[in-house]
């Protein structure tokens, strides 16, 4: 679950509060976060804290990372060029994002949150508009999944004792 192959074959891993991305050919690293700062100057979107979550779009151009944190961070990132194409920021009490994953049509973005209800959001992945809340109950979530199905957008959670 911690790391994913991209479409050029390159693997997206997370560590502490960075996303890394490994070209195995050249055996080069670049990173998305870590407080890397633009050109300008300007520290752009990026993660704060530890990285619980990771997810590949379809097409594995995109990542997706969820953090831990008193309003934990998700951010949908372009693997090549590092850069933010949206993000979504929880409200206290949440705790950490447990896990993401982006559906098979790359249009949305499901994750799950550490509070004691365990909401699962969906957003949208162009853009971080939510789309849907609800709460999944008391029992931790430890995964969710898509439905592989062309225009089927139904999800599946499960944990310990849970599926839905």
């Amino acid at each position: 679950m911690g790391r994913f192959i991209t479409a050029d074959n390159q693997l997206v891993y997370m560590v502490a509060a960075i996303g890394v991305v490994l070209n195995p050919t050249s055996n080069t690293q670049s990173f998305f976060g870590g407080g890397m700062v633009a050109s300008g100057g300007k520290v752009p979107p990026q993660h704060d804290d530890d990285i619980l979550c990771l997810g590949i779009s379809p097409d594995r151009k995109l990542a997706v990372t969820g953090q831990v944190g008193a309003q934990p961070k998700l951010f949908v990132w372009d693997i090549a060029t590092k850069t933010v194409k949206a993000q979504y920021k929880l409200g206290k009490n949440t705790r950490g994002i447990i896990a993401c994953r982006m559906s098979s049509d790359g249009k949305y973005v499901a994750f799950v949150d550490n509070s004691n209800d365990h909401n699962l959001y969906v957003i949208s992945a162009s853009d971080g508009t939510l789309k849907s809340m609800r709460k999944t109950g008391p029992d931790p979530v430890t995964d969710l999944a898509w439905s592989k199905k062309a225009g089927d957008n139904r999800l599946c959670v499960v944990g310990m004792k849970l599926v839905k």
